[in-house]
């Protein structure tokens, strides 16, 4: 009840903010813990490592009172042939470190840009969107005839009869009751809702759904979803596994470099990869497109087969030609005459008479 009534003090600004402030903790978190770090001094937590990469781009290292810490980073200095400052800056809330890059200063890329995580704006933008819109539908798909009330003692009637039916009260009405007397049978209400429009909210689900699914697959996860009313093959389904390992690839090669730079640099034994759940994916990835191989190799054997294919017979329902087989000899005997016969038919006048003069020879 609390939560409630601090829910419906708050006003639409503010309830604007806390529907985007909550998916971005919910997807922030999400890319946040894409990588397991191992090694690192625990004077440099691995969610503000991760933390700062996401929202500035990149995050720098190096020793702030005696303390190595890391912060906010950019370039500065002389610049190298690629326009990209050979020094760098580290802040952070207690103090400021500039110098050399991997003499003094480490800094690491979130990716080959050196880019935050734009994608998080926009997905976190649409989803909210298609909350809001959802938020309307559930309202306006409710079923709330307004009755329109002539004078004050009508709306007195309208409002008891109303509240009434919510408390789940029975009540009796009787013939004196005014809006009987007002309105006899007929039924004067304003319609601003339509209850048909409630089976739309599947689609903006749907849709919800859907730029979530575009969110993880450029983090890694592949998620592979069938639209019940579309058809998709393998191909299709399996199309998005490649892409969906790009990006995370892309940023782990940024931060291995930087794990080989600040071991180099602070004398560390700094480590990273994938974390399992994206590791996890990858492996199962890499275990289908073996499998489809396989198939294909068998589909291959399976057409060379069948190029001269043979038909097996069945013993038991195909009779046998095997004039071994004492049951057939009177068969046999049968059909020889029979051949002899249809050959004596089928002797031409000419035959005959070569014949007859053989015999008068």
């Amino acid at each position: 009840m609390i939560i409630n009534d601090f829910y419906n003090t708050l006003k639409p600004k503010q309830v604007e903010k806390i529907r985007l402030s909550t998916y971005f903790d919910l997807l922030f978190q999400i890319i946040n813990n894409m990588f397991i770090w191992e090694g690192l001094p625990k004077s440099i937590p691995q969610r503000f490592l991760e933390g700062y990469m996401h929202i500035f781009g990149s995050v720098g290292v190096a020793k702030i009172n005696d303390e190595l810490v890391c912060g906010v980073s950019s370039y500065c200095g002389q610049i190298d042939a690629y326009g990209i400052g050979t020094s760098g800056i580290v802040t952070t809330p207690t103090g400021t470190k500039e110098g050399k890059i991997n003499e003094e200063v480490c800094i690491c890329w979130n990716n080959d840009l050196m880019q935050k995580d734009k994608l998080l704006y926009e997905i976190i933008h649409f989803i909210s969107e298609i909350d809001k819109s959802i938020d309307c539908n559930i309202v306006f798909s409710r079923f709330i005839p307004i009755p329109i009330a002539n004078d004050k003692p009508q709306k007195v009637a309208y409002d008891e009869a109303i509240k009434s039916i919510i408390d789940g009260k029975l009540d009796t009405i009787t013939s004196s009751n005014i809006i009987i007397e007002e309105l006899g049978l007929e039924n004067k209400t304003l319609n601003l809702t339509d209850v048909t429009q409630a089976d739309k909210i599947q689609y903006l689900s749907k849709l919800f759904d859907d730029l979530l699914k575009r969110f993880f697959i450029f983090y890694g996860h592949n998620l592979q979803t069938i639209n019940q009313g579309s058809q998709t093959n393998n191909d299709e389904l399996h199309g998005y596994d490649s892409i969906s390992r790009l990006i995370p690839e892309i940023m782990l090669k940024c931060r291995q470099e930087f794990c080989e730079q600040i071991n180099s640099t602070f004398g560390l034994n700094v480590s990273v990869r994938f974390n399992e759940s994206i590791q996890n994916n990858i492996d199962e990835d890499d275990a289908q497109t073996e499998l489809t191989e396989a198939e294909v190799d068998k589909l291959q054997s399976e057409a060379t087969e069948n190029v001269n294919p043979v038909n097996p017979v069945d013993n038991d329902s195909q009779p046998s030609n095997n004039d071994d087989n004492p049951d057939n000899l009177d068969n046999n005997e049968d059909v020889e005459k029979e051949e002899d016969g249809e050959k004596e038919e089928k002797s031409s006048p000419e035959d005959e008479e070569e014949e007859k003069k053989e015999g008068e020879k």
